[in-house]
């Protein structure tokens, strides 16, 4: 080995070491997106699913139960939108589904520090109660809230 050869390959990583830095930080980086992401979906679902299995119509309640279920993601007070929709029949009005929406901003590490960038993560569920009429399933879910 010539005496340059070896000051050269270390140069030569040096450069690369960065590069390569990045490349795994943005990797692990997806990787925690996509988890939170699937912990926020399946805290909705379970909101939903225990408004409309349990028969709660309290949207505290049902937030509360999102807010255990996201595994550790901080959510703020305006990132959760819990909606009970009813419909009345002869004996008053009875619920019919139950919407949960979650909406949270996430600040990656890498670029959201560097370059100050947030990405907004949004996840629904819809579940109708069991009492609900065959018809009501046929209507419009709002898809703006």
């Amino acid at each position: 080995m010539w005496r340059g050869e070896r000051g050269q390959a270390f140069i030569e990583f040096a450069i690369i070491l960065p590069l390569l830095i990045f490349i795994l930080l943005g990797i692990a980086e997806l990787g925690w997106y996509f988890v939170i992401r699937i912990a926020l979906s399946n805290a909705a679902t379970t909101g939903a699913e225990f408004a409309a299995y349990e028969g709660i119509t309290d949207p505290d309640l049902v937030e509360e139960k999102v807010r255990e279920a996201t595994d550790g993601v901080k959510l703020g007070s305006g990132d959760i939108i819990v909606l009970i929709a009813s419909y009345q029949d002869k004996k008053g009005i009875k619920p019919k589904y139950a919407l949960v929406q979650i909406n949270y901003t996430y600040r990656p590490l890498v670029t959201g520090n560097l370059f100050r960038r947030t990405v907004t993560i949004k996840t629904r569920a819809i579940r109708y109660y069991p009492s609900a009429p065959e018809t009501a399933e046929s209507e419009a879910i709002p898809q703006t809230i």
